[in-house]
């Protein structure tokens, strides 16, 4: 057996899945903000917690594709609780919006899964604002 394959004392191995990982955890309630939730890592990371009870707060650029990953998730899990609300990590005046948005909604926020990947260059004259990551701090929510 390929050594990075071994469990170890958790019972886990490197080839484990999300799903066995959580098997028997009840996140109903936990509420979760996971950015990057349209794709990858992101969108499994939004359908398990969805699965284990979390309330879902999709974070994403593109609405239209956090709806359809939304309603894949509902399709397996149709009492899943799930929301799409808009944040670029790119653009700090969307970033305020949705801290607006997340403070307004009340939302008893345990668990923020950050999963960004800078897809395009940030049209910013100033070469430290293309380097910077801007993301949600808990205290400002």
């Amino acid at each position: 057996m390929w050594i990075f394959g071994r469990k170890g004392e958790s019972g886990f191995s490197s080839s484990s899945t999300a799903e066995e990982v959580t098997h028997g955890v009840d996140g109903s309630r936990l509420t979760a903000i996971v950015t990057g939730a349209t794709s990858g890592i992101g969108a499994e990371t939004a359908r398990v917690l969805a699965l284990r009870g979390v309330h879902v707060v999709m974070a994403v650029r593109n609405i239209k594709s956090g709806k359809q990953v939304r309603e894949t998730i509902l399709t397996e899990t149709p009492i899943a609780k799930v929301d799409v609300m808009e944040l670029d990590l790119s653009s700090q005046a969307s970033v305020v919006l949705a801290e607006v948005e997340l403070a307004e909604a009340e939302l008893a926020w345990a668990v923020a899964m950050m999963h960004h990947q800078m897809s395009h260059e940030i049209q910013n004259p100033h070469l430290h604002e293309k380097i910077k990551v801007r993301g949600l701090d808990h205290q400002d929510i």
